[in-house]
């Protein structure tokens, strides 16, 4: 946020925003998060009329903004202000020479006569490589005279303007030129600023980076590769070791995401009086013995891998190399807790409740969402508790699968296995019906014009673009398929990025039939309700038979069940594809300008990389949704001569992460490739949620760029 200024504004449906004004175009802020941006080349006139503030976008045909937005100020000086501005940063930013002054009319004057004057962008970029600036003559000082910190504070924010927008880059006792974000810098003691995680840049990359999360800049320093690699011969070597270790590192993330429910938001509750004593003795009692039982269940598992690694008692370590036992006796005792897991469903339906009911407590959550500490939705982390119940039999199953039937840790393991496939059965309604709850209740916040879509026994399938035909020919819109209706929609223009509602079509009779004869437009086919019958088209013909297949799949259970039916959700399977794609653990980060690695605690989940300092922090610095990312391993020409380095890339964006050991390897690259074939595969099927719900639908990453990366792990 440095060097970016707040305008308060509204949009066309009266939701309170924030504009601002940057290098690359026109921002728009709910709060202080980034909820849309406007890029300069997009921008063909601006305008304002009284408090009215107008922007006239330039025809796309594979966007659904209209081409004017129009935004309400708080008052005609406040506008014209503002307009103002962006003049001023369209010209500088956009044309090649100083734009000429408007001719005054000779009689009647209409309009603002106001234009930016002086040079652009490029015309002081040509003007200093051509040699006119002056060069400037330093003397050299005696430091111990003139007092060197005194002329040049040791730490200093030197401000810049790139094209990457305008940041605050941390020098230490020196400043530099660089056109481009500085690699991460930072003392040991130093807060967070708030820019984008830098890439590995090249010199002329021109592409925005997808990262739109705070800088990690709050790092202990890189470490040595010397003191790396003797870290890493100091560990156990046994596969069954780092499986443990996995316990222990999603468990303190498990820890932390109980706090925000057990901490923060009880916190936040307590000092407003918005929520009805019910709803608060529903949702706290139910969750503080969790977060008290596995704090203690997190501080045993550290201690036996203290003593597995022999660094405490180190003469009976032969005696503690397994993890079997410790998890069989807290699988036991959470089975006492399990009266409080089943609340857990109706916690979060009576939250959802009060929400629809009370303006205030619904202020409350959305304010609450939008601390950094809120990192994903907050009924995602009431649903956090089933999750990890399944992760706990994810990893049990790998135990057992590692260890042969005569190995000491393999009965408790096999125990503990049967103990949790048992609490995992016993909640397997709840978790399903929940899940579904959750994502019902994500899709209300994006979707408007439909006011009855949380109901009784419906189920979210899948939601993707397809292609409408209309009078005006193909018109892109987004499709979400339930299983007792189908609506089409279009991106609306309010703060939150919300989807307007065009139509719905009940599935109940339906009926579908291919028409690229008829129509003459590839891989198009016609769905014929008993009301409306549309056309739409795919991008390809796989997709297309995608959709044909879960629609038609969605229309069957209609005609059995003539309605929603609650008993399918019991029947179905579990999702548990944002259950497995869940990991936590240190990674090295590569810098850009050298052979330097920065230490991180990073967290995997809904497809998502966050970034943490340490693990103890409270909220990330910064996030990586994967969206678009290709997955790969380093080439021996990127001479990066170091085990177990994967690098993600985006354009000319690329990030080398390099794990601490074969097993964190392999795990972190399966679950990026999990991630990437589940939406590769199932194209479009899962949305990506956040705070405000549906954000983004994952494009498929393609497999053919993985393949080099499964050369490399076993099993």
């Amino acid at each position: 946020m440095y060097g970016i200024r707040l305008h308060p504004a509204k949009d066309r449906e009266g939701t309170k925003i924030n504009l601002a004004v940057a290098n690359t175009g026109i921002l728009v802020f709910q709060g202080f998060t980034k909820i849309n941006a406007f890029n300069w080349a997009k921008v063909r006139k601006l305008s304002f009329k009284r408090k009215r503030f107008l922007i006239k976008l330039r025809p796309d045909v594979n966007s659904s903004y209209q081409d004017t937005l129009e935004f309400l100020m708080a008052s005609r000086d406040f506008c014209k202000s503002f307009w103002k501005i962006c003049v001023e940063h369209h010209a500088f930013f956009r044309l090649f020479e100083e734009p000429k002054p408007k001719p005054k009319p000779v009689l009647f004057s209409r309009g603002s006569s106001f234009r930016f004057s002086g040079r652009t962008q490029k015309q002081v970029l040509d003007y200093v490589k051509e040699g006119g600036h002056k060069k400037v003559q330093f003397e050299s000082f005696n430091q111990r005279s003139y007092g060197f910190n005194q002329l040049f504070p040791l730490k200093m924010l030197f401000p810049v303007s790139t094209q990457y927008g305008f940041g605050a880059i941390e020098v230490i006792s020196s400043l530099t030129g660089s056109p481009h974000l500085s690699e991460l810098s930072i003392n040991s003691q130093g807060g967070a600023t708030n820019t984008i995680l830098s890439p590995n840049l090249s010199p002329d990359a021109k592409q925005a980076s997808p990262l739109v999360s705070p800088l990690l800049n709050d790092q202990v320093g890189p470490r040595t590769d010397d003191e790396d690699d003797g870290r890493r011969k100091r560990f156990p070597t046994d596969k069954a070791y780092f499986i443990a270790k996995e316990v222990s590192t999603t468990e303190r993330t498990y820890l932390k995401d109980l706090e925000v429910i057990t901490s923060w938001f009880q916190s936040t509750v307590s000092k407003e009086d918005s929520m009805p004593e019910t709803l608060k003795s529903l949702i706290f009692p139910n969750f503080e013995p969790l977060h008290k039982f596995h704090t203690n269940f997190l501080k045993e598992i550290e201690q036996r891998l203290a003593l597995w690694e022999g660094r405490s008692n180190a003469h009976i370590r032969g005696d503690y190399q397994r993890i079997g036992d410790v998890m069989l006796k807290n699988i036991q005792g959470m089975k006492q807790l399990a009266a409080h897991l089943w609340k857990h469903s109706e916690a979060l339906e009576a939250l959802e409740t009060g929400i629809r009911g009370s303006r205030r407590l619904e202020s409350l959550c959305r304010d609450f969402e939008l601390q950094k500490v809120c990192y994903l939705s907050l009924n995602t982390f009431l649903l956090r508790p089933l999750h990890r119940l399944m992760h706990y039999k994810q990893v049990l199953e790998r135990l057992c699968k590692h260890h042969p039937p005569s190995h000491a840790d393999f009965r408790d393991c096999r125990a503990a296995l049967a103990e949790i496939t048992e609490m995992v059965a016993q909640l397997h309604g709840t978790m399903i019906k929940m899940e579904n709850f959750q994502k019902l209740h994500e899709l209300k916040k994006d979707l408007i014009g439909v006011d009855n879509l949380v109901i009784p026994g419906r189920e979210f399938i899948r939601l993707g673009s397809l292609s409408k035909l209309s009078g005006k020919g193909l018109q892109q819109r987004m499709f979400f398929l339930f299983n007792d209706v189908l609506l089409y929609t279009s991106r609306g223009l309010t703060a939150s990025n919300q989807f307007k509602v065009h139509g719905q079509l009940p599935l109940y009779g339906m009926t579908m039939e291919e028409s690229e004869d008829e129509w003459g437009v590839p891989h198009c086919f016609t769905l014929r309700g008993q009301r409306q019958s549309i056309v739409v088209a795919a991008s390809s013909r796989s997709e297309m038979e995608k959709w044909v297949e879960d629609i038609q799949m969605a229309i069957d259970l209609a005609e059995k069940s003539s309605g929603p039916a609650p008993e399918f959700l019991a029947s179905s399977p579990p999702d548990s594809r944002l259950v497995q794609n869940q990991l936590s653990g240190n990674l090295l980060r590569k810098f850009k300008n050298s052979n330097g690695w920065q230490k991180l605690w990073v967290v995997f989940t809904n497809f998502c990389l966050f970034f943490y300092k340490s693990h103890q922090d409270s909220h990330p610095l910064a996030s990586l949704p994967l969206l678009g990312y290709s997955l790969t391993i380093p080439s021996e020409s990127e001479d990066i001569h170091k085990d177990y380095v994967f690098k993600l890339h985006f354009k000319s964006h690329v990030y080398y992460f390099r794990a601490e050991s074969e097993y964190t390897f392999e795990r972190t690259i399966l679950n990026l490739v999990f991630a990437a074939v589940n939406f590769s595969s199932e194209r479009d099927r899962t949305p990506a949620f956040n705070a405000g719900g549906v954000s983004a639908v994952m494009p498929s990453v393609g497999c053919l760029q993985l393949v080099p990366v499964l050369k490399h792990c076993h099993g």
